[in-house]
């Protein structure tokens, strides 16, 4: 599951999140973190309202999602 509140993206699975990116329309990385934990937050104040980016999560277990997100 991946949702917004306020200016922080939450991303929460079942399973351990070991990394996140986000890119731009462009391809050009915004944001990449790794970590160990089944609830990730990451500060998006630096985007703008309507901003369009990627997000990609991989799980522990090796799977990824990739996702289409607008910043409200």
């Amino acid at each position: 599951r991946i949702y917004f509140e306020g200016d922080q993206l939450i991303f929460q699975s079942g399973i351990k999140i070991i990394d996140t990116q986000l890119y731009d329309y462009l391809g050009r990385s915004l944001h990449q973190s790794k970590h160990d934990s089944e609830e990730v937050s990451i500060d998006l104040s630096h985007l703008k309202r309507g901003s369009v980016f990627i997000t990609r999560t991989i799980t522990e277990d090796g799977s990824s999602q990739v996702k289409k997100m607008i910043k409200p």
